[in-house]
């Protein structure tokens, strides 16, 4: 039974370490913690860009006593994160996200301000650990880990999608109803 009790633990132990934020010291960061101000009421402003996020995607609440996301993210159409966002800024709505962190004016934010967030020198997430890890602790085929943004790409056929465990973008249909990913919403309200 002891020896029954220790495996798994090491097995439970291994699952736990491959899907922590991995980092190469090699590498100056990107992405530091100095860039970042962070706010005990689940959003983190990028002082590089001016733009506060929402620190968890949608369907995540953060939790402030453990500074960690709580719950997993709500995988969503295009149309339905475009619908969502908006249902959020509607002032005669009443969607729990309305006036998050006394900001009104949230909205899916387009390729470049999310393809910013990379952290180069990390992955699992390749985003900034302490801004962004909880919401994604994720492995390479999870797409709760692909990011909706609200950019086209050049022929209008397809979106672009961050991709938080590699940093990289893709195009995907927004017409193909089984392309559901993560929503992360972004402001640029003072």
């Amino acid at each position: 039974m002891k020896k029954l009790i220790t495996a798994l633990s090491l097995a439970l132990a291994s699952q736990t370490a491959m899907a922590a934020q991995e980092c190469s010291t090699d590498f100056a960061k990107t992405a530091p913690n100095t860039r970042y101000t962070y706010s005990d009421n689940g959003t983190v402003t990028d002082l590089k860009t001016d733009l506060t996020w929402m620190r968890c995607p949608v369907g995540s609440t953060w939790n402030a006593a453990n500074e960690a996301c709580d719950g997993a993210a709500t995988k969503m159409s295009w149309q339905l994160a475009l619908s969502t966002a908006e249902q959020i800024r509607n002032e005669s709505g009443n969607h729990a996200l309305h006036d998050f962190a006394g900001k009104k004016n949230w909205r899916l934010p387009n390729i470049k301000e999310l393809v910013a967030l990379t952290e180069r020198a990390c992955h699992s997430p390749a985003m900034n650990g302490t801004a962004f890890a909880s919401g994604y602790t994720l492995e390479v085929g999870d797409y709760a880990g692909y990011i909706w943004s609200n950019t086209p790409n050049g022929d209008g056929s397809n979106v672009m999608v961050f991709d938080s465990v590699n940093g990289e973008v893709y195009n995907w249909s927004p017409l193909e109803p089984t392309n559901t990913f993560s929503v992360l919403l972004v402001t640029d309200e003072e």
